[in-house]
């Protein structure tokens, strides 16, 4: 019999094929991503911060540890990190360079 922590990283592996934007590269490993762009105000100026989020269970299973030097290939083009890796209700988000 399956466990919870089983059956919940297969109802994630489920919902990123559904859902996903499609694939990223993490320190040289494939996971399923979902890419969000958000248009961000500073001082005066305004400007745009892309991300990648992932479930951190797909993080696990896959051996993805992201840290702040962690380098991101999405959709053929290199990022670096703007900030730390930022884990939140069993999400991992990534906001790119």
């Amino acid at each position: 019999m399956a466990g919870f922590s089983d059956r919940f990283a297969r109802l994630d592996r489920k919902v990123m094929a559904r859902l996903g934007d499609g694939e990223a590269i993490i320190d040289g490993v494939p996971i399923q991503v979902m890419f969000e762009k958000n248009s961000v105000l500073f001082g005066e100026g305004r400007g745009t911060e892309r991300a990648v989020s992932f479930p951190a269970s797909l993080a696990r299973e896959a051996g993805v540890k992201p840290h702040s030097n962690s380098r991101v290939t999405w959709e053929g083009q290199g990022y670096r990190l703007s900030e730390p890796p930022q884990y939140q209700d069993g999400m991992i988000r990534l906001v790119l360079t």
